[in-house]
């Protein structure tokens, strides 16, 4: 019988076990969190509602994680900024608001990809809850700052079939500073 390799050393391999260096490089497809004025977010689902007058409406639920990259003039509305540096000063673990000025949006596959995507003149943001929360699942714990809303929409058929397309997947989002309101 022929031994390979080398006899356990009692002190140096349990005393001081040998652990394995990773190094974390960013690759060239690990996506960014904001390209081109387009944040990466996970559409969650839609939801849909009717107004008093019987018209419907589909509201899109969008959860991302915010990083340094979402404090960019123009990638989140004044107001969640705002909501973000009160959950920071204040050391609390959420914030929420019942919604924001409407917005002008845009929601594209890929941020350089014109096909497949949905531009619509105006949304209400709602239900925007930002917190703080432990995510799991992905190998080892972590504190992050997550955003959670919704935008709600006139239900067409172009809405209807980007929702039915896209939810529960990850999907780039631009919004826009508009005027008006959704009559809800």
């Amino acid at each position: 019988m022929t031994k390979t390799g080398t006899a356990l050393d009692p002190v140096a391999d349990f005393d001081t076990p040998v652990k394995k260096q990773t190094l974390v490089e960013e690759s060239p497809n690990t996506p960014m969190a904001v390209r081109d004025g387009f944040s990466l977010v996970r559409f969650v689902k839609p939801h849909f509602d009717r107004d008093k007058d019987d018209h419907p409406f589909i509201a899109f639920e969008f959860s991302l994680p915010l990083t340094d990259e979402h404090n960019a003039d123009d990638v989140l509305p004044e107001e969640i900024l705002s909501m973000w540096a009160a959950l920071k000063d204040n050391e609390v673990d959420s914030v929420s608001r019942k919604s924001v000025d409407g917005r002008a949006i845009e929601l594209r596959a890929a941020p350089d990809l014109k096909d497949h995507r949905l531009a619509v003149k105006f949304a209400e943001v709602e239900k925007v809850v930002i917190s703080v929360v432990v995510e799991k699942g992905t190998g080892e714990e972590r504190e992050i700052t997550r955003l959670h809303f919704r935008l709600s929409i006139e239900l067409t058929d172009e809405t209807l079939k980007y929702a039915g397309t896209y939810f529960g997947k990850d999907v780039w989002l631009r919004m826009v500073k508009t005027q008006g309101k959704l009559k809800l």
